[in-house]
């Protein structure tokens, strides 16, 4: 009799097919919702590593560039387009006011929309970032004035 009991609990333990298939479901359920998301973040945080380094080069080129000749450079959206996988930064040093500057992009893959503005007021810059939609300004203020 003990060792009818001792068969049946060791025949009895582990998980049946539907329990399994309900975790399995479960999963798949969670990955659908997280992974998108995970995806998106990942594009978000390439763009905004990008940012921050390529204002500075921008900020940079452009004081040296009102060193050199007493005003700002205004500059044309570069690149055109993007994608998520960026574009290369060589078609953005190849065009004219990109060479005045002597702009080095600082990764050779551009996934962002970079414009450069001369405002009226008092010589200001303000170069706006287009990220999938989003905008960032950064404001360059004339030391000489």
């Amino acid at each position: 009799m003990v060792r009818f009991k001792a068969a049946k609990l060791r025949a009895q333990r582990g998980f049946t097919l539907i329990e399994i298939m309900i975790v399995v479901a479960v999963i798949a359920i969670l990955a659908i919702v997280v992974v998108p998301t995970f995806f998106r973040e990942t594009r978000k945080t390439k763009g905004a590593t990008e940012v921050t380094p390529m204002f500075a080069e921008i900020s940079v080129k452009q004081e040296q560039y009102k060193a050199d000749t007493g005003l700002y450079l205004d500059t044309a959206e570069c690149p055109s387009t993007t994608s998520p996988a960026g574009v290369a930064a060589s078609t953005c040093t190849a065009a004219a006011d990109w060479v005045l500057l002597r702009i080095n992009p600082p990764e050779a893959v551009i996934r962002c929309k970079y414009d450069v503005e001369v405002g009226t007021g008092a010589g200001v810059v303000i170069q706006r970032l287009h990220v999938h939609g989003a905008r960032r300004e950064l404001v360059l203020h004339p030391r000489d004035l």
